[in-house]
């Protein structure tokens, strides 16, 4: 076979590559109740970095994939086919691919030929006549796309990553076989407890022993200091911003489907308050967009203000979504 291309819907997450990747393969509204299950507290990790609290294992978490972690020494060689082979026999069984490779060497990334970093790479089919394989990740000013590269610019990437200590992690390669199974339930008291988990920024019992230690709206409380601490026309990490709006765009989503299904009491003031929320976070970043491009020290006093007080505007919201949740 000469080509071949598997599935992916549209993601409902789309900051980072992990969370886009795997939610194309949900694609029913059905299957969202997992994610209405799960994907509730936040955390902020490895120097800034935002993220849902099951980051670590999230692939062997979500019922709707079949995941197998592979070893860079089962590979062979450093130069030879059989990371090309791998992902080609991959594909072929139906399975996606998920790697890092260092950018450097994706000819459709910024880092280009520029500078170096370590990145995750979502690989969904190929064209051998053409020599490429079929990728998404972030590739469009931070927008998640579907694209194709060189086999070769993944070898290189691939190989010639530099690994520090502690980060061997990322050579590991991770098969996702899309698993056909009866559609998750949605679960109440779990997302009750992960609501209360969220005001109350606490680490859940799984993942309070682990080296997170920001959780909840603490991980917005985190982005303020940042903010707060940029230096004179210094940059911000607008990935921060736009993670929170996704998250607000999932809570709405939650609550709607709560609301629908006969969950939530007071159900009108709490959707049109988690609405604004998700507005309000929307226009956050937009701000911090142009932050980022004018550097204007006006823009960014004005988001961190907005941000304090989103903070209190969601305390309330969430100690009222509680009371009404049955």
């Amino acid at each position: 076979m000469s080509k071949k291309t598997l599935p992916m819907g549209i993601p409902v997450l789309q900051c980072f590559n992990r969370y886009a990747s795997i939610t194309s393969l949900i694609t029913s509204e059905a299957d969202m109740c997992y994610l209405y299950n799960s994907y509730i507290q936040i955390t902020c990790v490895d120097g800034g970095v935002f993220a849902f609290d099951n980051y670590r294992s999230f692939f062997e978490l979500c019922p709707y994939v079949d995941a197998c972690t592979l070893s860079r020494k089962m590979l062979s060689a450093k130069g030879s086919s059989s990371l090309r082979d791998l992902i080609l026999q991959a594909i072929d069984n139906d399975y996606y691919v998920f790697l890092f490779i260092d950018n450097f060497y994706l000819s459709e990334s910024e880092a280009y030929q520029k500078f170096h970093l370590n990145h995750e790479l979502f690989i969904c089919g190929y064209d051998t006549r053409k020599g490429t394989f079929n990728i998404a990740d972030n590739l469009d000013s931070g927008r998640y796309i579907k694209t194709q590269t060189d086999i070769a610019n993944v070898e290189q990437g691939y190989w010639n990553m530099e690994i520090k200590p502690g980060k061997e992690f990322l050579t590991k390669i991770i098969l996702l076989e899309k698993k056909e199974i009866t559609h998750a339930v949605i679960d109440i008291p779990r997302i009750r407890l992960g609501f209360e988990f969220y005001l109350k920024s606490k680490g859940s019992l799984e993942y309070s022993n682990s080296r997170m230690q920001l959780f909840g709206l603490d991980v917005v409380r985190y982005m303020i200091k940042q903010f707060q601490g940029t230096t004179h026309k210094g940059e911000i990490d607008l990935r921060q911003p736009y993670f929170l709006w996704e998250h607000k765009k999932l809570m709405t989503q939650r609550i709607t489907y709560l609301i629908e299904h006969g969950y939530m009491q007071n159900e009108n003031d709490i959707l049109n308050s988690f609405v604004r929320l998700d507005e309000e976070y929307h226009i956050l970043l937009c701000s911090a967009i142009k932050y980022s491009i004018s550097k204007k020290e006006g823009i960014l006093s004005k988001i961190i203000d907005r941000a304090e007080e989103l903070i209190r505007d969601e305390e309330q919201v969430m100690a009222e979504v509680l009371e009404g949740l049955k």
